[in-house]
């Protein structure tokens, strides 16, 4: 319906008064504010809707009627979607806490193998270390690699202190990282294992010592270490 169409069409109000439209206001017809030839103000959709009034023409009643009926439908669509999406949020968040009930937080005891400082053989870019904080800590300076193939892992961690520091090291560290990673549990059938073992859970690096940037300290960190063994695990599935 075009609202030049409702240009001195008459309207019924709730009295039975009649009353002609001789002016229109807005674009749509939800919208249509319309002035009669007595001075009163409508706005006609709504005015519609709570039985105010009414055409003299049945014709633009029953179009009325089914943008009426159309408008409900499209609010009651987008009130379930609403709903829907409310309760997907919901069955999220649910999800996610049991992820974090079920999470392991501590790379100790039976989980100590997920941590840089477990003793196992790794290679790395030609050198072969003992454990992945020596293999990490060696790529700090390259021209020391060598030395850190005999260290472990606070001796590693200590030297690796001392060492000039490349200058792309904060560029390309997380990099590294997850190809060490990977190449301790590519390497090590063992490990494999017991990393795809870990299922679905949630890995976070618990740590006493402050590291929020690899683990979660106090509940804040942003576990990098923790998600590139979760983007292993997930590789060795394939």
């Amino acid at each position: 319906m075009k609202k030049e169409d409702l240009i001195n069409q008459t309207l019924i109000n709730k009295s039975g008064e009649s009353l002609t439209i001789v002016s229109i206001e807005g674009n749509d017809l939800e919208d249509l504010i319309i002035k009669t030839d007595n001075k009163k103000m409508y706005k006609l959709l709504m005015a519609c809707q709570n039985g105010f009034l009414h055409f003299e023409n049945d014709d633009l009643n029953l179009i009325l009627q089914k943008h009426v009926e159309e408008k409900k439908e499209e609010e009651e669509r987008i009130q379930r979607k609403k709903e829907e999406a409310i309760q997907q949020l919901a069955a999220q968040k649910r999800l996610e806490q049991e992820r974090l009930e079920n999470a392991i937080t501590s790379f100790r005891d039976e989980f100590a193998f997920l941590s840089n400082f477990h003793n196992c053989s790794v290679t790395y870019s030609g050198y072969t270390y003992q454990n992945n904080e020596a293999a990490f800590q060696a790529q700090k300076d390259l021209s020391r690699s060598a030395e850190f193939t005999e260290l472990n892992p606070a001796m590693a961690k200590r030297l690796g202190r001392k060492v000039k520091l490349r200058s792309d090291w904060e560029k390309v560290k997380v990099g590294i990282m997850e190809e060490i990673v990977r190449c301790k549990f590519t390497q090590n059938p063992d490990l494999k294992e017991k990393l795809l073992a870990t299922g679905e859970r949630l890995l976070i690096e618990g740590n006493t010592w402050n590291d929020t940037y690899w683990g979660v300290c106090k509940g804040k960190g942003q576990n990098h270490l923790g998600k590139i063994l979760m983007k292993v695990r997930e590789e060795l599935r394939r």
